[in-house]
């Protein structure tokens, strides 16, 4: 175990499926306790389940105001947050000639101005204990996908 996670508090976004479920159940073997955030509550309670160190917290991070009161609901918890994994991720779909403002907005919201607000309302939290922000990202930006947005 890597002590220097020991205690650590660590949010999550997009911890319900997939690398984010992976990301808080690493964190919490290395001693970290993980808030782990995600829209459906199911999901995060499967990632929670038999690990005492991730704590679900069901949230749109695309929400008005749900960075505010994640990092309020993490600092009434856990008095401290150390690190903020921006993980959360939606991809639409559709072919340049069907795009409407109700398909594009979505994964803007979600994957570009979310992580942005978390990490503003998290930033004051952070430099208190030289914390550290990690934005994951996929290769779909990278390149064109047919029927991606």
């Amino acid at each position: 175990m890597d002590s220097s996670l020991r205690d650590k508090v660590v949010v999550v976004a997009g911890a319900g499926t997939g690398i984010g479920r992976a990301t808080a159940r690493l964190f919490t073997r290395q001693g970290a306790q993980v808030v782990a955030v995600g829209r459906r509550a199911e999901p995060l309670a499967e990632a929670a389940a038999g690990n005492d160190g991730i704590h679900p917290l069901t949230a749109d991070i695309a929400a008005e105001g749900a960075a505010e009161e994640i990092v309020c609901a993490v600092m009434e918890s856990h008095g401290r947050l150390d690190v903020l994994v921006n993980n959360a991720g939606i991809v639409g779909g559709g072919t340049l000639g069907t795009f409407t403002r109700d398909l594009v907005e979505p994964p803007l919201a979600t994957n570009l101005v979310a992580p942005v607000m978390l990490a503003q309302a998290a930033l004051p939290a952070l430099e208190v204990g030289g914390g550290v922000i990690v934005n994951v990202t996929t290769s779909v930006g990278q390149r064109g996908h047919p029927g991606s947005t």
